[in-house]
C-alpha cells in the first residue's frame, strides 16, 4: 500500500490511511467512494465511507497452547524424506 508520512498523517495507495486512537492502537482504513447518488440517498453530505482493514495493537499475547514445536516437528516428519531425496538428486545432477 506504500504507506508514507505526509505532514502529521500517514497515507497510502488506494485511499488508505492510518488513524491513531487515544489508547495507542492504530486503524488502517480505506476510503470507499459511494458516489453522489448513494450519498444523497443515505442522507449524507459527504460521498465517502471508510472500511477498517486492520487494527494494530502495541502488544499481542501469544499463549503456549499454539504448540509451535509440536506442529513444526509434525511438518518435518511428514515432508523431510521426500524433500531430502529431491534436493540430493538435484545436487548430484548439478555437481561438477
Amino acid at each position: 500500500l506504500h504507506l508514507h508520512r505526509e505532514g502529521n498523517r500517514v497515507v497510502g495507495d488506494q485511499g488508505t490511511y492510518i488513524v491513531t486512537l487515544r489508547d495507542g492502537r492504530q486503524l488502517l482504513l480505506q476510503r470507499k467512494d459511494l458516489g453522489k447518488r448513494a450519498a444523497k440517498k443515505a442522507g449524507r453530505g459527504t460521498a465517502e465511507e471508510a472500511t477498517v482493514l486492520f487494527l494494530f495493537v502495541p502488544i499481542a499475547h501469544i499463549t503456549p497452547d499454539l504448540q509451535f514445536e509440536l506442529n513444526a516437528r509434525a511438518v518435518v516428519d511428514r515432508v523431510w524424506a521426500q524433500r531430502f531425496e529431491e534436493a540430493f538428486a538435484a545436487a548430484m545432477a548439478t555437481a561438477r
